[in-house]
């Protein structure tokens, strides 16, 4: 081997030192930039009590609520997106199960599609999780999320997210006594599948026969039961 061939070769292991780092940091790097992101929309308002029960919750839909269904006649309900804020930025902060941790929840009503966002922090990591889901009625009259999708960032984390759910879930059937139709209801969410959408409340029953999404706000139809 000549000089020249010599000087040639020693370029290329230069360039091959800087191209095997690259070529595993780039896939790092992507996934970090993926996960990092936080959509524009997630603004989460600090309640103002956080350890009181929101007041939209006890001076408006709750009294909303119950005038109606005592009439026994089908009603409207008017759920507004701030005030729902309001009431799940009380009950669902610094929420942990095996190490991570679910805070500023927020959710947003889009047209037909509801969006749940809130960070999930994992030791020194944090993203922004952002469920979505398409609501319907099915022909049996119950009710289906239809979550079409859950991502870490803008990273597909589905199968991950409904793992650590279900997981989450079973450890805490005791959080349930009493509340069997709750706790149907949250297991078929996790789930995806469809739901009876019936409330009970003060000796009261009503179903869901119908409802509407519109930015910022949910329509909800309900029809007295015995």
């Amino acid at each position: 081997m000549n000089k020249t061939e010599k000087e040639t070769r020693k370029p290329r292991r230069k360039r091959w030192l800087w191209i095997v780092p690259a070529v595993i940091l780039c896939p790092i790097a992507a996934g970090v930039f993926m996960c990092s992101y936080t959509p524009r929309a997630y603004q989460p308002s600090p309640t103002e009590n956080p350890d009181q029960i929101s007041t939209y919750l006890t001076h408006e839909l709750g009294p909303d609520f119950f005038n109606n269904v005592q009439l026994d006649e089908p009603f409207e309900l008017l759920v507004k997106q701030h005030g729902l804020n309001d009431i799940v930025a009380g009950q669902f902060q610094g929420e942990q199960f095996d190490g991570f941790s679910f805070i500023d929840p927020m959710i947003v009503f889009g047209e037909e599609t509801i969006y749940l966002m809130g960070t999930l922090n994992y030791k020194q990591i944090s993203s922004v999780i952002t469920l979505i889901a398409i609501p319907e009625m099915t022909a049996d009259n119950k009710v289906c999320m239809n979550i079409q999708s859950v991502r870490m960032g803008v990273l597909p984390v589905t199968k991950l997210v409904t793992f650590l759910a279900q997981q989450a879930f079973d450890q805490s059937a005791d959080c349930f006594e009493g509340e069997e139709d709750i706790r149907l209801m949250t297991e078929a969410i996790i789930r995806n599948e469809p739901f009876d959408p019936v409330f009970e409340a003060d000796g009261h029953t009503a179903r869901i026969t119908e409802f509407t999404l519109t930015p910022g706000l949910l329509t909800l139809t309900f029809q007295p039961e015995p």
